[in-house]
């Protein structure tokens, strides 16, 4: 929650992801602090100096390619996947390091031999979209860097749409 409340010093669009994870939408500050990749420094050193944390930050132009950079690199650490650089970092990559890519999608992607994000790039949507319905054309979007999915506002509730219980 500390590490939310440095987020949200900076801007409402802060969507937390699990429990230590959020993206953040900076894109409207860009133009107070020079790219989205400064910012992250700033805010990561911020971080580290306010509450003795080390953050791995992601810097992209969608959700999923953020998450994918924040893990990229640990710990403390800011990687930048942009438009010019994203097959170079994540098609070598396996499949299943997408989120949204769980085990029994990589299952079935294993079966029609495909082992990476680079390999599902190849498919076309209608395929995907026969092999996994509405979540193939998600997956489409995502892989071929189109999903434009909004940071949602953290002050912003979704209506819940079920109840689920769960053991780890």
């Amino acid at each position: 929650d500390m590490v939310r409340q440095v987020f949200l010093s900076y801007t409402e669009l802060v969507e937390p992801f699990g429990i230590d994870e959020a993206w953040i939408d900076v894109s409207d500050l860009e133009i107070i602090y020079g790219n989205a990749e400064k910012l992250a420094y700033e805010i990561k050193e911020r971080v580290k100096k306010e509450l003795s944390l080390t953050l791995s930050i992601g810097v992209s132009f969608n959700k999923v390619f953020a998450k994918i950079g924040s893990d990229y690199k640990k710990p403390d650490a800011v990687t930048v996947i942009d438009r010019s650089n994203y097959k170079d970092i994540l098609y070598p990559m396996p499949v299943d390091s997408m989120i949204f890519v769980g085990n029994k999608t990589r299952d079935v992607l294993k079966r029609i031999n495909i082992k990476t994000i680079g390999e599902l790039a190849e498919i076309s949507r209608q395929e995907l979209i026969s092999l996994f319905g509405k979540a193939g054309n998600n997956l489409y979007d995502i892989v071929s860097g189109v999903s434009d999915d909004d940071v949602k506002s953290y002050y912003e509730k979704e209506d819940v749409k079920s109840i689920g219980n769960g053991q780890t």
